[in-house]
């Protein structure tokens, strides 16, 4: 690393630590706070599917720590991203709602300002310190949104090898969307795409990846085919040393949103559990390839992906087995609520590997929730499908606050909610629309009960399934073609569900 590169690394910690200094006295002065208030932390494991996870019944032990840690905890087995990508999924979560009602439909949108004020950031910001951390920089984007509801913004190059972006410099923490489309997205061109620069940009291009090679040329070679990388390179066991130092950090009642890449791809894995799972010959059930599928990826090679993801998920848990270690003899499980749980999920079947599609298959809409809460002293299942709009209403609860009117959740079962068998759980992928119109084209699901409906409606292509998840899992015998009463029952709740959101656009 020059010394170019180290002073503005050096100037950039300043800033961060002066950040820390000014929000302590401020979080101190909050009204409401008391030294034996629990903490809050939702931890998010991007692109982390319940299909690949030994806890929720895959066939790869993947995460023996977190099986561990779960022993002392809630699991839901049957919880559900809003959306089968980050932006929706992440807005659902932050603000208790929909992605019809938050309307972050694209890649790198916003929520609408509407509910820049109505996120859980500010929501907890009346009697909490706010802290928020996301390596993906899509939802570092809403981070910078809800910028003055964050007592600390972690930036997005903190726990990352090099600093090669620019829109998270302090001086655009007012504007970090325009900063990030300027500089990131045009200017620079991460995406690959042609510079909007081509001086500028090809020249910042060409310092950061020699800078990179440096860094490379320093790690030890514990991984499979080089570090992992979200724009810049980390290391996972940094993350999860991130975590820790700044619970250690906490002088007052915190809510912390802590999110991390791993394992959303490019994955990359430890040796070790990229060899372990070389050698256990697991094959997974081969499934037709659906029609919304144009670049066909053939079985071996997502055999093979999806070897490497559930090696880098094994590898985020051996180190997150040190965190878990800290928490529990910590003592900090005794005053802390802690959520584990993901955006959205990850598929290696049906011709695609990843979650940027159309489709709503369970490995992209179905992750894992694991809540530690004080207290509890054995495992605790919950069967009852949930939703990640839930955990809003859920910490509002557990902070002896109402549920905020603008929140579409529930409150978590065995956390003060109530058990549902029969409820219906909303899921979409509405990506090809404009935010602010009425939608057209959407990929929109229906769970309830053990039934699951998807319907499909594009110029190209529509389609609907309607499957039965507790005698078919894996989502292999569609049964709409024999009309089930109960299948046209649910594609009338869709189909009444898509008017009702689509009722005050239409009007305009």
């Amino acid at each position: 690393m020059d010394n170019s590169t180290k002073r503005r690394n050096f100037l950039k910690s300043i800033s961060i630590m002066s950040a820390a200094v000014v929000s302590e006295p401020l979080a101190n002065r909050l009204p409401g706070i008391k030294a034996s208030t629990p903490h809050v932390i939702i931890l998010i494991l991007d692109a982390w599917s319940a299909r690949n996870v030994g806890l929720y019944g895959y066939a790869r032990d993947t995460m023996p720590n977190l099986t561990k840690f779960a022993e002392k905890a809630i699991v839901y087995k049957n919880h559900y991203s809003n959306a089968n990508y980050t932006i929706p999924g992440t807005s659902s979560l932050l603000t208790g709602t929909h992605p019809w009602t938050h309307r972050a439909f694209n890649l790198g949108s916003l929520v609408k300002p509407e509910l820049t004020d109505k996120q859980i950031f500010e929501f907890m910001s009346g009697s909490y310190q706010t802290l928020g951390y996301a390596q993906n920089v899509y939802p570092d984007q809403l981070l910078g949104q809800f910028q003055k509801s964050l007592n600390i913004h972690i930036p997005f190059s903190k726990y990352n090898l090099n600093d090669i972006v620019v829109y998270d410099e302090k001086v655009f923490e007012k504007d970090t969307y325009s900063a990030f489309a300027a500089f990131e997205d045009n200017i620079f061109a991460r995406n690959d795409s042609t510079p909007g620069s081509l001086f500028f940009g090809t020249a910042k291009k060409i310092v950061d990846k020699r800078d990179q090679k440096t860094t490379l040329d320093a790690i030890p070679d514990i991984y499979e085919d080089g570090p992992p990388k979200s724009l810049e390179y980390f290391l996972i066991s940094d993350l999860v040393d991130g975590l820790i130092s700044q619970i250690k950090a906490f002088t007052q009642p915190s809510f912390m949103y802590f999110h991390v890449f791993p394992p959303h791809g490019p994955y990359k894995a430890y040796k070790h559990h990229y060899q372990r799972f070389l050698k256990d010959k697991y094959l997974p059930i081969e499934k037709p390839v659906h029609p919304l599928i144009d670049n066909i990826k053939n079985q071996e090679d997502m055999n093979a992906d999806r070897m490497s993801y559930d090696a880098l998920i094994a590898s985020l848990d051996e180190e997150l087995g040190r965190f878990f270690t800290y928490f529990e003899d910590s003592g900090m499980k005794e005053k802390t609520h802690l959520f584990i749980t993901s955006d959205h999920g990850e598929m290696f079947e049906r011709g695609h590997v990843g979650h940027w599609d159309k489709m709503l298959y369970e490995p992209v809409l179905h992750v894992p929730l694991i809540v530690s809460t004080p207290g509890i002293t054995a495992r605790v299942d919950v069967t009852e499908k949930t939703n990640n709009i839930d955990l809003f209403p859920t910490i509002a609860h557990l902070t002896n606050n109402p549920t905020p009117p603008w929140a579409e959740g529930e409150i978590l079962p065995e956390l003060g909610g109530s058990r549902n068998a029969d409820r219906s759980i909303f899921t979409m992928d509405v990506s090809n629309n404009p935010i602010r119109q009425a939608i057209r084209e959407y990929s929109f699901s229906l769970h309830r009960g053990k039934y699951k409906m998807i319907k499909y409606n594009y110029s190209a292509y529509q389609g609907t399934e309607f499957y039965d998840l507790a005698a078919d899992p894996e989502e292999m015998n569609d049964l709409y073609s024999t009309k089930p009463a109960t299948a046209i029952e649910m594609e009338r709740q869709l189909d009444e569900k898509m008017a009702e959101i689509n009722a005050p656009y239409l009007m305009k």
